[in-house]
């Protein structure tokens, strides 16, 4: 099992995600263990929560939208 840290980045294609797995392995540690695992939106979408509850900080509401 992997897991010490997990940090997660959306990208919105491949070229983009491309362009943040290059600035990583320029600004890569030493030492120590950094992984990339890329997952479509669909498979994340399809994530299993085994204890706690799904929070989302998404604002689905266009109450605040000002069309200039």
């Amino acid at each position: 099992m992997l897991q010490n840290s997990v940090y997660s980045k959306l990208v919105l294609n491949e070229s983009s995600a491309r362009f943040v797995i290059d600035a990583l392995k320029k600004n890569r540690p030493q030492k120590g263990l950094v992984c990339v695992l890329k997952i479509t939106e669909a498979q994340y979408a399809r994530m299993e929560y085994i204890v706690g509850e799904h929070v989302s900080d998404v604002v689905d509401t266009e109450e605040n939208v000002v069309i200039i």
